[in-house]
């Protein structure tokens, strides 16, 4: 008896590779008793897939009429006796309902769903029904980039995942395909490119006599995630157009021609969950259903073997924001302008590009005005505190002036004790650079993450360390030639973004605190110091301190890096929801038309944190109130 077979996808488990290969050998196959259907039977313009007949008998074809798709399976059934094996491939089977829209409450898309399947049984009689099926963190990724790119759907990844919750329900899809057509062959998609050859192992698991047959090529790249993020952005800029789809697309792939492979190469593959853990637990939330879904798959699985990998690959960066490389090169392709170079040797503040930012904005503005951004911003709708109010506060050495002890109780610094309360770590030698996937010796972000389940309002003050000592780190023990200042501030705050957004924490109880203006004034002294701890654990110290002195940056060079790095900082925290605030225009020496330290503020000793005063923690105490909106004279004894 004539078989026939109904591959009905997932999206994006390489089913337009599979049916390219089909198309390509379609006479080949049909001398060995393979049927691939082709437009031709009714007269319409050839086609590699059938999608169109398939969206046409919904009636979501342009072109296509259902009448014309019900003439063309109708043609199908006609020939199917001729070959041992007919095989329709299109992907919208997978997705249609029957009727208009019912909507995606389970309620209203099941009987939706059921009825659909019953309408392909009655056009088409007996199938075997292939599928594949992708681990749904994975598909939900694809899948959205997909979606974004060939349609008008403007939300956000989170909502994506909400809206569309269906298309991730494999076991249950598999058993209302199997309730109408008894027999479903499922296929894992990463058992199937692990063969080495994912289309040819589809055929071989299907008995279909394709293995001599030539490759076809590879087709349907998706789009680069950045600029599937900036295609939404213009869908949701132009949502009234009624041309948004089809001009956005069209102008986006331009975009990202003219740009390059060579920007989007560079970056750091990207999630468009907002955390590591957020992943892991989407993926986590299917385990039962994949387990029950063995019964349906064609592999053989070991004792113990899940349905899909439980590793994810580390490094990945989280979250559908645009990148601020890509913004940053969008924006100069915009004014047909470069992006500005920053040289080791002059970096005035208003030379340091804005970070993450397609134009102007208020917080940057500021960073640029004469008072050079001496003034914190308080980020409005923050969370109210309590009383009392309890911070969990993190950071470098730097840090240390947030917490008293029994030597400087927080009475000493003008607030009560009962009113405030500090917990945390300031963590010696911890950087920005220590966020990053890879694990840290120091288990800055363990400490953090361990703290998070009993904290209430959370403050990290990171970024000194990195700034003063991690740049001529880099640039002299690690040979990093290309560093610039510039380039260096941008990176952190790269860093510094994808590690907050990734912590499972409210962003409104979060306030991220600047770095300060340095105390080292006197190029001497900053050498001195800084060669004592960069090179103190290399081979040959003094040829490390002979290639840092030409490094060494002035007081005035020194403090533009940090500006521009406490602007950037300020970006990400109106991004994201969170508070800022620094203490620079406490720290500043009014009587200096540049941003420099004033000399009360500067340690006796040989060192590089501010001087350990109780007017100095009393900032520290109050900047990290006034971040949450509150008042400090509530807090004060």
């Amino acid at each position: 008896m004539a078989r026939l077979i109904l591959h009905i996808g997932t999206h994006k488990t390489a089913t337009t590779s599979i049916q390219r290969f089909f198309a390509q050998n379609r006479a080949t196959l049909a001398t060995r008793g393979v049927f691939y259907p082709g437009y031709d039977l009714i007269g319409k313009k050839p086609h590699y897939a059938h999608l169109g007949m398939v969206n046409a008998l919904s009636g979501t074809h342009k072109s296509y009429s259902a009448e014309d798709a019900r003439r063309f399976f109708a043609k199908v059934r006609e020939r199917m006796d001729d070959y041992d094996t007919t095989v329709i491939s299109a992907e919208p089977f997978y997705r249609h309902i029957l009727g208009d829209a019912p909507g995606s409450a389970p309620d209203a898309y099941w009987p939706a769903r059921a009825g659909y399947i019953e309408q392909i049984h009655d056009l088409l009689g007996d199938a075997q029904i292939a599928v594949v099926f992708r681990r749904q963190a994975d598909y939900a990724q694809s899948l959205y980039q997909e979606h974004i790119k060939v349609t008008r759907y403007s939300k956000p990844f989170r909502d994506f995942l909400s809206d569309f919750w269906f298309h991730f329900a494999f076991l249950d899809q598999a058993r209302a395909w199997n309730r109408v057509f008894p027999g479903l062959r499922a296929m894992s998609f990463e058992k199937l490119v692990a063969s080495g050859d994912p289309v040819q192992e589809f055929a071989r698991l299907l008995d279909l006599p394709c293995e001599d047959l030539p490759p076809a090529e590879r087709h349907n790249e998706a789009m680069p995630v950045d600029m599937v993020i900036f295609k939404r952005l213009l869908q949701q800029a132009n949502a009234a157009a009624a041309n948004a789809d089809s001009d956005s697309r069209a102008r986006v792939e331009a975009l990202t021609e003219t740009l390059g492979p060579a920007l989007f190469d560079a970056l750091e593959p990207r999630s468009f969950f907002r955390s590591y853990s957020a992943r892991n637990q989407f993926q986590a939330s299917f385990d039962a259903d994949n387990e029950a879904l063995k019964v349906f798959l064609v592999h053989p699985y070991a004792a113990g073997e899940p349905t899909f990998p439980k590793a994810f690959k580390t490094g990945n960066q989280f979250g559908d924001t645009l990148h601020a490389r890509v913004a940053q090169a969008v924006l100069d392709r915009a004014l047909a302008a470069p992006s500005p170079t920053i040289s080791a040797a002059a970096i005035p503040v208003s030379d340091i590009p804005a970070f993450g930012s397609a134009g102007t904005s208020p917080v940057y503005d500021q960073a640029h005005s004469p008072a050079l951004g001496l003034t914190p911003t308080v980020v409005a709708g923050r969370t109210v505190l309590e009383t009392p109010a309890q911070f969990s506060v993190f950071g470098d050495s730097h840090a240390r002036f947030f917490f008293s002890s029994k030597d400087c109780p927080m009475m000493r610094c003008g607030f009560s004790g009962r009113r405030v309360k500090v917990s945390g770590e300031g963590i010696p030698a911890a950087s920005v650079a220590g966020f990053r996937p890879k694990t840290s010796t120091l288990q800055t972000k363990d400490i953090i993450l361990a703290a998070l389940p009993d904290t209430r309002h959370l403050c990290l003050a990171f970024g000194q360390v990195d700034l003063e000592l991690g740049y001529y780190f880099r640039k002299t023990i690690r040979q990093d030639q290309a560093l610039t200042p510039a380039s260096f501030v941008v990176w952190l705050l790269e860093v510094y973004e994808a590690f907050v957004r990734g912590l499972e924490f409210d962003p409104q109880a979060i306030t991220l605190k600047g770095a300060n203006l340095t105390v080292l004034r006197e190029r001497s002294f900053a050498l001195r110091y800084v060669s004592r701890i960069v090179s103190k654990d290399v081979a040959d110290p003094q040829a490390a301190h002979a290639t840092l002195e030409p490094l060494i940056m002035t007081e005035t060079q020194q403090n533009a890096m940090t500006l521009a790095f406490n602007a950037g900082l300020q970006q990400i925290c109106a991004r994201h929801g969170m508070g800022y605030f620094d203490l620079n225009a406490a720290l500043a020496d009014p009587a200096n038309p540049s941003p420099v330290l004033a000399d009360q503020h500067r340690p006796a000793a040989f060192d590089h944190h501010l001087a350990d005063t109780l007017a100095v923690r009393a900032l520290h105490v109050q900047g990290l109130l006034e971040s949450f909106g509150a008042d400090p004279a509530a807090y004060r004894i």
